[in-house]
């Protein structure tokens, strides 16, 4: 089984315009639809469940009226960010590899996650490299067994970087994207409302 992460559960401050009222960025529409939904029906075609990792469940109603059936968490509050979202998760699924994409990133390929999916096959942990050599490292492929295993580990240490799981990981994939063909616009995170043009 395999559990599809969205993370969704940060604040949008740079997503927000001075003298409006809040705008969750994962409800903005992206191509006519919401960006969560693109990034939900990516994960769905590929994920056996979708789990969608929530900074706290005053949200799960509003994500429901556009996605109807998900998982929602909340964040661990052992962890900040992204490891908050990723541990809740990893604790959620009952299936042994998760495939995590950041709600802000809804023109990644269905091609580049199954890609990440099938390394998990022979790593623990799997990552897009870009070719500019960063590693995208909110988009991730991992086993379960060890991503709880790093995670409780740094629990106690006040970590807080989602690439310290890359760190903790026995085995490490790296997936190029460059030489597989991915396009640059898959990655695009949208921060702010400017990243939409």
């Amino acid at each position: 089984m395999v559990c599809g992460v969205i993370l969704s559960g940060g604040m949008s401050r740079r997503f927000q315009v001075p003298g409006e009222g809040w705008v969750d960025k994962a409800l903005h529409p992206v191509a006519g639809a919401p960006m969560i939904r693109a990034v939900y029906e990516k994960l769905s075609t590929i994920a056996d469940l979708v789990i969608v990792a929530l900074g706290s469940m005053g949200r799960v109603d509003a994500y429901k009226r556009v996605l109807g059936g998900f998982t929602p968490v909340e964040d661990d509050s052992g962890f900040r960010g992204p490891l908050a979202g990723i541990y809740a998760a990893l604790k959620a699924c009952e299936g042994e590899r998760l495939l995590v994409v950041p709600v802000d990133m809804p023109y990644i390929s269905v091609g580049v996650l199954r890609d990440l999916l099938e390394a998990t096959g022979s790593c623990d942990v799997a990552s897009p490299i870009l070719p500019n050599g960063l590693i995208e490292t909110t988009v991730i492929a991992l086993r379960r067994d060890v991503g709880l295993w790093i995670l409780d580990f740094l629990k106690p240490h006040g970590r807080s970087r989602v690439a310290d799981i890359h760190r903790g990981a026995p085995r490490l994939c790296l997936i190029n994207v460059k030489s597989r063909g991915y396009k640059p616009l898959e990655f695009i995170n949208i921060n702010r409302r400017e990243d939409l043009a």
